[in-house]
């Protein structure tokens, strides 16, 4: 093998990244053509004595502390460039060994490395945060290469694996996210964000993938020390979900709670939309308080309920009958002259009333002993739902004629 190389007609760079490898090189400018030890010193123009010059030596790279990872993509580089010639010689395949074996390729964390081991190797291109992936490379086997166009020559003979940036996290590093340290998995989350996803309301397909898979990964901390998924979570910009839910854990910690986040959150799927599901699960919530009672703050939520209720307008058949059924309002407070004739009829498993079967306040004098009455604040907000669809009708002349005799009786 050639052990001994002359620099004598390289390139700036070349030239200098060659001389940093502290190659054995002849005392002598040059040889005179035709001269017996021509063979035996690697020169410019026979790429395979190069190359096979730089393997004997290659442990002078790994102790080298003056060779760039720049002088290592120019040293590749002029292998690329001459890599048909390398592949048209009767050894090829072992030339291709040596190079594999050249501790000359760049990963995204600036290190140079082999490509000897059986890991999967992914070339990337330039702008992901390299914050972890040292360590999440360790832990998920993979080999993470700089992208270096010059090189892809080099790279498919060796089966290096090149994608887009947004599919290298759906395919690789989000299955995988869990082997980023903790503390760094926020700079990725923000690259996402910000460069990524941009806000740009319309995203192409890979940007749809990459959406797609991260409303399936579990990436925000829970106080209970897992992970969940960002449709866990209400959003802290909603008005009915601040009001009705009270278990902080619900909402989103910092700094996803922040407005910065707010955009990427509802994105990934962060509970955002008053759906009659949203409306059943804080319904049967305050029929649970009220069983125990009427906490100070029960009435807000349930005019906030209400509220957000009468601003449905797209909901399964089945909905309006189930909800109706709920109780969740505050029942109208009987003027104490009223309640001292006759008491109200009361449920006694629960202190707050369902809107079916009970009657607005208006018909409070004529019926507060045979029906519920609901709240006089019931009729103030603009509704697309109509309280009959919600079982509330005007009280049958029967049942009014019974309530004047109940209350004569009690006169």
């Amino acid at each position: 093998g050639n052990s001994v190389i002359d620099l004598t007609n390289f390139q700036l760079p070349l030239k200098s990244a060659l001389t940093k490898l502290r190659l054995p090189v002849l005392e002598n400018d040059h040889l005179p053509t035709g001269h017996p030890l021509c063979h035996f010193v690697a020169t410019q123009n026979r790429m395979h004595d190069v190359l096979e010059c730089i393997y004997v030596h290659k442990k002078s790279i790994e102790d080298n502390d003056q060779l760039t990872t720049g002088d290592s993509d120019t040293i590749l580089e002029f292998f690329a460039g001459g890599l048909k010639e390398l592949l048209e010689m009767p050894n090829s395949q072992q030339l291709l060994t040596m190079l594999r074996k050249l501790p000359l390729f760049t990963t995204v964390y600036d290190q140079m490395i082999t490509l000897e081991e059986s890991r999967d190797i992914l070339s990337l291109p330039e702008g992901l945060p390299s914050d972890g992936m040292n360590t999440w490379a360790a832990e998920s086997r993979k080999i993470l290469l700089k992208r270096n166009s010059k090189l892809k020559i080099i790279f498919e003979h060796f089966n290096v694996t090149e994608h887009s940036i947004c599919d290298v996290y759906v395919v690789h590093i989000l299955p995988y996210f869990q082997n980023i340290p903790e503390e760094n998995r926020i700079k990725h989350l923000e690259y996402i964000r910000d460069d990524l996803l941009r806000k740009s309301g319309k995203y192409n397909g890979e940007q749809n993938r990459l959406i797609n898979a991260l409303k399936e990964l579990q990436f925000i901390p829970h106080c209970d020390g897992s992970y969940k998924l960002p449709s866990y979570y209400f959003s802290p910009f909603s008005k009915l979900m601040t009001i009705m839910c009270d278990d902080p854990s619900r909402f989103p910690p910092v700094p996803f709670n922040s407005k910065d986040w707010k955009m990427f959150m509802t994105l990934l799927g962060m509970k955002t939309k008053t759906t009659p599901d949203l409306i059943l699960e804080f319904a049967l919530q305050l029929e649970s308080q009220g069983r125990h009672g009427l906490p100070k703050n029960i009435e807000e939520k349930s005019k906030c309920l209400v509220r957000h209720l009468y601003k449905l307008s797209n909901y399964p058949a089945e909905f309006l009958k189930h909800v109706s059924r709920i109780k969740f309002i505050v029942p109208h407070q009987i003027d104490p002259f009223y309640f001292n004739i006759c008491p109200p009829q009361r449920d006694s498993s629960n202190h707050l009333i369902p809107f079916d079967e009970s009657v607005t306040n208006t018909f409070m004098v004529t019926t507060w002993t045979h029906h519920r009455i609901l709240p006089f604040w019931i009729d103030w907000y603009e509704s697309k739902i109509r309280l009959s669809e919600l079982g509330v009708h005007e009280p049958k002349s029967e049942t009014i004629f019974t309530h004047i005799r109940t209350v004569c009786g009690r006169l």
